[in-house]
């Protein structure tokens, strides 16, 4: 397994790396690391040019910075192995062979089903800001971006295409999650249906929105997969247990 970490720079990144000796570790930041010398032997430093904040809402405004970091980290990702993306303010509760242990308990969870199918293989993320469609906060397109388990050819796929965002002054404003998940689907569905403002309407958006969850994701609650984000120790986002794996499973 690769663990991908991406965001500001933790120092705690080097501990685990230095813990897990046998797996590569890549850390993309826009921040530099206060002691460049004490770089784990299997960690890869990538320090990206800053590309900057944007003028959002605090939970979106870093999200050029978000795409930066893992882009610039793609071309050292090998399709055939497993790659843990997580965010370097995020907290694990495991070591990580037990989260590459997940990976592969998973699998079997896969569906037949290929209605917008973009992946090879589900790709594990978690349930923090996912939001399933039937959810009645309307917010349809939403996996959560916090982390993600699966093949290095599939993260490419969700990645390659996503362009830093211009957006912002647009009269409705995409979230973050919506933003990168909708790029990713239209590359590969031209004719995904459009997301309208009134989204509790928008029956043909729903339905792709629901099948493209649950036929690319496993997703995981926060205290099955152990890890959490510090500054939001609960998922505050609500869906319906039907969406979390143990109905995946029974697909």
């Amino acid at each position: 397994m690769i663990v991908l970490v991406h965001g500001p720079f933790h120092e705690r990144w080097f501990r685990i790396a230095k813990a897990s000796p046998k797996h590569q570790f890549i850390v993309s930041t826009w921040s530099p690391p206060p002691h460049t010398k004490l770089i784990p032997d299997n960690v890869v430093l990538i320090q990206n040019i800053d590309p900057g904040e944007l003028p959002l809402a605090d939970n979106n405004k870093n999200i050029n910075r978000f795409i930066t970091s893992i882009k610039n980290a793609l071309p050292l990702i090998p399709d055939d192995k497993v790659i843990f993306r997580v965010r370097s303010d995020a907290l694990l509760k495991y070591n990580i062979d037990q989260y590459e242990n997940i990976w592969h308990q998973s699998q079997h969870f896969w569906t037949e089903c290929k209605s917008y199918k973009v992946f090879d293989h589900k790709m594990i993320i978690g349930e923090h800001y996912t939001v399933h469609p039937d959810s009645t906060l309307n917010l349809h397109f939403h996996p959560g971006d916090w982390f993600s388990i699966s093949m290095g050819s599939d993260l490419k796929k969700f990645w390659q295409h996503i362009p830093l965002r211009t957006d912002v002054d647009q009269p409705s404003v995409l979230r973050t999650e919506q933003y990168l998940w909708l790029h990713c689907l239209r590359h590969f569905y031209p004719n995904l249906p459009s997301l309208d403002k009134d989204v509790e309407e928008n029956n043909a958006a729903k339905e792709a929105s629901t099948l493209a969850l649950l036929n690319n994701f496993i997703v995981y609650g926060n205290n099955d997969i152990g890890i959490w984000v510090e500054k939001y120790p609960q998922s505050l986002i609500p869906h319906p247990e039907m969406f979390r794996k143990e109905y995946l499973k029974g697909n």
